[in-house]
């Protein structure tokens, strides 16, 4: 990896300590590493292990930053964090956080002008092991301006920690991106106070407000919050999306013909896919089957994923990999879609199924199938059966299979899917030996809360 730009120390070569070249190279490689394994976090492809194997690798290069000490810190890591690179930032934030600096320092950087610069940070705060950073957020939040709280309150809610009784009064702020955060935030929150206020923001206009008001709500078991699920899954746009997975995770059979009359509207059609391999039910499966040979291979790709989401048939079996212009049906993109189209999105990890053999193992295979009967990779959806998947499948599905847990233990357990291995595997052994989630009943009888 070259060097990163913008952050060597000044000056000429021969006032330059002689292991300064390695201190350069383990910024790069970390800020490499992190990118790399952020992708891992999303993909179809890795699991857990796998993208343990990463995160160990980018912390490698963490240490070797952190014992570079304060040289390193002033000259390389402080003047980083003022990079427009979110995963620079991100790897120079917690280098610095876990090499004993106050978060003070890196808060000052936030800026609402800066959002890839604050996503950094934010990172950071969320995956630092710094045992003194949790009291030292909650002192700086009620005292920050507002970018500052946003920032403060989606790394406490990524750690799973109650903001506490500032909480209240966040959630009325005027600045939407504080409101969206708080409502991550008070997933644990037994106060009624903010139950209400949760339940009011289920009606916001602000579709960003209204999506975490929706998730929150479920999570705290608010029936208005699933009547509006119910209602919003018509809707079209990203509000619509989570409607739809929520549909899927805890739907009855008519809640799931809902979705499956979408399947046959083209806007929709691609995150209605997604949502029904969580729904584990033969009726969606079959639905997915006849989609298998779609002419768009984005389509076909989404509906072998969830086919095979519900009856644990490995697909990699059976596929060949989709090539450039297979979409027939797909619009050429505009210019700026084929700058989005540069990164590699999770779904183009895909494979894509061979149907008529997929078929053939279905018509013998679904005799064993339960129309009645929801299944996770193939077995019923019970608890064993979720942390299974939650420790050895594909990564891509974790954090909806997460928020499900969330949801049926009432905040409980809340799986850290996004903070690293070591994090989210211990919190997934406190939910086994726990067993705090007994029923997987539909979610209206989990939503009781008036």
């Amino acid at each position: 990896m070259p060097p990163v730009r913008g952050t060597s120390l000044n000056g000429p070569p021969h006032q330059q300590p002689p292991w300064w070249d390695l201190a350069e190279e383990h910024l790069s490689e970390a800020t490499f590493l992190w990118s790399k394994w952020e992708q891992s976090l999303v993909s179809p492809r890795f699991t857990p292990k796998e993208a343990a194997d990463r995160e160990e690798r980018l912390r490698a290069h963490l240490d070797g930053l952190i014992l570079g000490g304060a040289v390193v810190a002033e000259r390389l890591l402080k003047p980083a964090l003022w990079e427009e690179d979110p995963f620079l930032v991100a790897t120079a934030s917690l280098a610095l956080l876990d090499g004993g600096h106050p978060p003070d320092v890196l808060l000052a950087t936030v800026s609402q002008e800066a959002q890839a610069r604050t996503a950094g940070l934010q990172r950071a705060l969320e995956l630092s092991e710094q045992e003194e950073l949790p009291s030292r957020l909650l002192a700086e939040l009620p005292r920050s301006p507002p970018p500052v709280q946003a920032c403060i309150l989606g790394a406490l809610a990524a750690r799973g920690l109650e903001p506490g009784a500032v909480l209240e009064k966040l959630l009325s702020s005027p600045e939407p991106v504080v409101v969206s955060q708080a409502l991550k935030a008070a997933r644990r929150n037994p106060s009624r106070t903010v139950w209400e206020r949760v339940r009011r923001l289920l009606d916001s206009p602000v579709p960003a407000i209204q999506a975490e008001a929706l998730e929150t709500g479920m999570v705290l078991g608010l029936r208005d919050a699933w009547t509006a699920c119910q209602r919003l899954s018509r809707e079209g746009g990203a509000i619509g999306q989570r409607a739809r997975l929520l549909l899927a995770l805890g739907g009855e059979a008519s809640d799931l013909r809902v979705l499956l009359e979408q399947l046959d509207m083209p806007e929709p059609r691609e995150g209605v896919l997604w949502a029904l391999g969580f729904s584990g039910r033969v009726m969606a499966a079959e639905a997915c089957l006849e989609l298998l040979d779609a002419p768009n291979s984005r389509v076909a790709r989404l509906a072998g994923e969830a086919f095979r989401a519900i009856t644990g048939l490995v697909l990699e079996e059976n596929h060949t990999p989709s090539e450039p212009g297979d979409d027939e049906d797909e619009e050429d993109p505009s210019e700026e879609e084929q700058e989005v189209m540069l990164v590699l999105r999770p779904e183009d990890e895909l494979p894509l199924a061979d149907a008529s053999a997929v078929r053939a193992w279905w018509s013998k295979a679904r005799s064993r199938f339960d129309p009645t009967v929801r299944y996770l990779h193939g077995k019923p959806a019970r608890l064993d059966a979720f942390l299974e998947v939650l420790q050895e499948g594909p990564m891509r599905r974790h954090h909806v299979l997460g928020l499900e847990l969330a949801i049926r233990s009432r905040g409980r357990f809340l799986p850290q899917t996004r903070t690293g291995w070591r994090r989210s595997a211990h919190r997934l052994e406190e939910i086994r030996a726990g067993r705090g989630i007994e029923s997987f009943l539909p979610f209206k009888h989990l939503c009781q809360q008036g």
